[in-house]
């Protein structure tokens, strides 16, 4: 006696979705009026991110680093910007935040 089985063939889909996380950018200025040519060191405590940019950014001089905390000195008062764009792995998502450095001359 000969048995047919039915032979079903389907097709299975299978969606793959991103599951970077978005990263947050955060950091802290260990002063924020620093006085001139005093080292200010930059934490950074951002979430979920792989990479870091600052932007030290003067009146005609734009400073910058990849490092994780970098630390930045002034030699001219003034206000400048400081920005940090951090990115999550594959370069897909990012976050940027800035915060404003008042370095004040005391003599």
């Amino acid at each position: 006696m000969k048995i047919t089985l039915p032979l079903i063939a389907g097709t299975i889909a299978v969606t793959f979705t991103s599951c970077t996380k978005e990263p947050t950018a955060c950091f802290k200025a260990s002063n924020e009026n620093p006085e001139l040519f005093e080292v200010i060191t930059f934490t950074n405590c951002s979430e979920d991110a792989e990479s870091y940019d600052w932007i030290m950014q003067t009146d005609f001089i734009e400073g910058t680093s990849r490092a994780e905390n970098p630390t930045f000195t002034r030699d001219v008062d003034g206000t400048f910007n400081v920005e940090l764009e951090v990115t999550s792995k594959n370069d897909k998502k990012s976050d940027v935040t800035s915060e404003s450095i008042t370095v004040i001359d005391v003599c």
